[in-house]
């Protein structure tokens, strides 16, 4: 009998699915009640280790979402090759408002990257983590994916524009972006317990053609699941529902997608036995503004429509009510 969260989850991922449930997010978990609850806040937690760290183990503490997640933005990488970020607020997490470099041909990986802006932070963090729980929970450690960060270092919309019309232009710059990744991804893994997210949210299906996906994106995620030593759970936000029978063949272990955009009866059509689903309560629509009593509906449909992690959709927002959050676990415990 598995007996800790990390063993579940663990065998959830190893067998891609139909091995339990269990309510752990991947994604977001810090909120604004649960920052008053452990009085540690944003923006500080974004810069001392043990200050995310606390923050990070709240939402299991308080709310029973059994997994940990480190760190609480998508700014890290981007912020570390030289991007301006704006730090944001105890309900507003830190943003990217410059790219750090004007052309693709520019692009280059700092030397000692991993030595740079917050990145250190975060690595702490997770070694604080794994002392306290590491034998016990998930460690999710996320790293930003290969496509968006190039849209964070040269612009989002120069980015799309250029895969759309000379994706060749974007090879090089690709490339140099996914050696990143793999690099830090493996550092991350080592320091937690073996697991990682990889969040992209630039490859949404609403801004990338399937065709460009399958030639130019989905290579990218097949190197780092070859050189990546890990268990790792892919998130895409909007709607991937073109994007689905591609999936598979990245080799990563689960998909964490966003609802109601991708439904779980279609995702589990499409990738059950192949990879686990992660997901995928709406974070605006559900679990912010609804009671906890739809929240616990909305959980079990999920879960009775195949969903094997229950998570938020994109990460809880940081204004969701605790009530809700206790309610994904709730309905967990009600479906087993």
């Amino acid at each position: 009998m598995l007996k800790s969260p990390l063993e579940k989850v663990e065998r959830i991922l190893k067998t891609r699915g139909n091995a339990g449930k269990i309510c752990s997010s991947p994604l977001q978990t810090a909120t604004v009640e649960l920052m008053g609850v452990v009085d540690t806040y944003w923006p500080d937690a974004h810069f001392d280790a043990n200050k995310m760290a606390k923050l990070s183990t709240a939402a299991y503490e308080i709310a029973g979402i059994e997994g940990l997640r480190v760190p609480f933005d998508i700014g890290i990488e981007a912020e570390a090759f030289g991007c301006e970020v704006k730090i944001g607020r105890a309900d507003i997490p830190p943003s990217i408002m410059n790219p750090a470099f004007a052309e693709f041909e520019e692009l280059h990986i700092p030397r000692s990257i991993q030595e740079k802006g917050r990145i250190p932070t975060l690595l702490r963090a997770i070694r604080v983590l794994k002392e306290k729980y590491g034998d016990i929970l998930p460690i999710y450690p996320m790293i930003i994916g290969p496509i968006s960060l190039l849209g964070f270092l040269v612009g989002i919309e120069k980015t799309l524009y250029t895969l759309s019309t000379e994706p060749d232009a974007l090879k090089g710059a690709l490339d140099q972006v996914t050696q990143f990744n793999i690099d830090l991804a493996n550092t991350t893994v080592e320091e937690g317990n073996g697991f990682l997210c990889i969040a992209d949210p630039v490859a949404s299906g609403d801004l990338v053609a399937a065709e460009h996906f399958a030639e130019h994106i989905l290579p990218h995620y097949q190197r780092i699941r070859q050189r990546v030593h890990g268990l790792i759970i892919l998130h895409i936000c909007g709607n991937t529902n073109p994007l689905l029978p591609q999936l598979p063949d990245t080799g990563f272990e689960a998909f964490s997608f966003q609802g109601p955009e991708v439904e779980v009866k279609d995702a589990k059509k499409v990738l059950g036995g192949k990879m686990a689903l992660v997901g995928n309560l709406p974070n605006e629509t559900l679990l912010r503004f609804r009671s906890p009593r739809a929240v616990m509906n909305g959980s079990i449909k999920a879960l009775e429509d195949g969903v094997d992690i229950l998570a938020p959709a994109c990460g809880f927002h940081p204004l969701t009510p605790l009530q809700n959050m206790k309610a994904m676990v709730r309905a967990v415990e009600k479906f087993a």
